[in-house]
């Protein structure tokens, strides 16, 4: 009836101004943490312990904040249909070692007891990033929603046909009236427990959306409050002729293999003065030339005297934006072999990323890790890299 659609779009529009809420909470937290870290610092210039201990925390506040970005990146990717996948054979037991590296620092600090059951057989058809980043996900949710000392299990079981992924805990648990609502965007749970949980609902929808782009689906069980839950991943399973150990070894070569790499000579251009200038630095302390430039024309002129390997593009410029900048670079420079990356805090678009020459594409704010992942990759000498490519590696946070 009219009557409930109206009272359905209030209900909606509720919980979408209780999210922006919770949004501008979750962002000022951290920030709060940063701004009070950097005034402190400055006082502790002969305190080499403390300065340590700060310098960790702000490292754990930044990654908190651009794990927050991810979430509503990915979100707004499900919802406009956007979000891509590259799929292939993967060795299950491999993405949730990694998953569990990935989250044992939280489950540590809680002083949880974690258990594994795995099953290095379990293959199936997938990302591998996507994959960790479920697997996370749910580690993660488990680890924030049971009191300290509590116990995780994760299980891996094989059938014929299915492979099931289970995350059980001893937590808080979730009401039946809740149970319907887990896997829904703009929902967390139960509102009426500790807000010092923490997130923005937004880790499991993802889940969801994730592993029913598997082909897959997942259930969520809960005796009640303060009984624990338990959620279960179910995969297709699928057989592979390549031996076990192969696809292990080429698994972990993928996503742990950290090969020496040979000096480059990068280009960073970034309106921001801040952001260009702490990458290029990050770049010189890993044995790099490094330049940073400030606008497109700028760009244009240092390619051709400073003679760059890479250009990390900033999208947004003053004076023209990236991707008129890089038709320009690869009119003029077409013959000479030279990364072009694109840098951006947007939501890619493959097509016209493409068209303007860029080899990949990263999202802001990109860790160090990206950019050495990025110049080993370029050392492989690998085909011409796919855009898009960066965002894998941020699906594992």
């Amino acid at each position: 009836s009219l009557r409930q659609h109206s009272a359905d779009l209030a209900e909606a529009a509720g919980r979408k101004n209780e999210f922006l809420a919770m949004l501008g909470h979750e962002l000022r937290n951290p920030l709060s943490a940063l701004s009070s870290g950097l005034d402190l610092l400055g006082k502790l210039s002969d305190d080499k312990v403390r300065r340590g201990e700060l310098q960790a925390m702000m490292a754990r506040q930044t990654v908190r904040i651009s794990t927050l970005l991810d979430q509503l990146l990915d979100i707004a990717r499900v919802i406009s249909g956007k979000l891509e996948i590259t799929k292939g054979h993967v060795v299950l037991a491999n993405v949730v070692r990694g998953a569990v590296e990935s989250v044992m620092p939280l489950i540590e600090l809680q002083k949880h007891t974690l258990s594994l059951s795995l099953d290095d057989e379990a293959l199936v058809m997938g990302d591998p990033a996507r994959l960790t980043q479920v697997v996370e996900n749910l580690l993660t949710n488990a680890a924030k929603y049971t009191d300290p000392g509590g116990q995780i299990a994760l299980s891996i079981e094989s059938d014929e046909e299915t492979v099931q992924v289970a995350v059980r805990d001893n937590g808080v648990g979730m009401s039946a009236e809740l149970l319907p609502h887990v896997f829904e965007v703009f929902t967390q749970a139960p509102r009426t427990l500790d807000r010092a949980k923490g997130g923005l609902g937004l880790g499991l929808p993802l889940v969801k959306q994730l592993v029913e782009m598997h082909g897959g689906k997942v259930a969520v069980a809960s005796p009640g409050l303060g009984q624990g839950s338990q959620f279960t991943v179910t995969l297709p399973r699928v057989f592979e002729k390549r031996s076990k150990e192969r696809l292990q070894r080429e698994q972990g070569q993928a996503t742990s293999e950290r090969a020496e790499t040979r000096q480059r000579k990068i280009l960073v251009v970034d309106d921001e003065k801040d952001t260009r200038d702490t990458v290029a630095q990050l770049f010189e302390s890993e044995g790099h030339q490094a330049l940073a430039v400030k606008d497109g024309l700028a760009a244009l002129a240092a390619v051709r005297t400073f003679e760059p390997d890479i250009v990390l593009l900033d999208l947004g410029l003053p004076d023209m934006d990236g991707y008129e900048i890089a038709r320009k670079l690869r009119e003029e420079h077409g013959t000479r072999k030279m990364l072009l990356v694109a840098v951006t805090g947007y939501q890619r678009d493959d097509a016209r990323l493409k068209e303007a020459g860029f080899d990949q594409h990263l999202i802001k704010p990109t860790s160090l890790r990206e950019l050495y992942d990025l110049l080993t990759a370029w050392d492989r000498q690998e085909p011409r890299p796919q855009v898009g490519a960066g965002e894998k590696g941020r699906a594992g946070r």
